[in-house]
């Protein structure tokens, strides 16, 4: 997973990493607080990250 990560800007790390991956994961309200993300803007760069995540997998060959 590192490794995929790396793949990922500092933004979309950091969103994924408050939404998904903190032991205590934020709601998209909190992350407006914390990030100054809208919404829609969560979802897209939530979505480009996971495009981004499944074409590093592929190439990695774990997909």
């Amino acid at each position: 997973m590192p490794l995929l990560l790396q793949r990922l800007s500092a933004e979309q790390q950091r969103l994924l990493w408050h939404r998904y991956l903190r032991e205590h994961p934020l709601n998209r309200r909190q992350i407006q607080k914390v990030m100054g993300l809208e919404p829609e803007q969560q979802q897209r760069l939530e979505e480009e990250a996971l495009t981004v995540l499944r074409q590093a997998a592929r190439e990695y060959g774990a997909l």
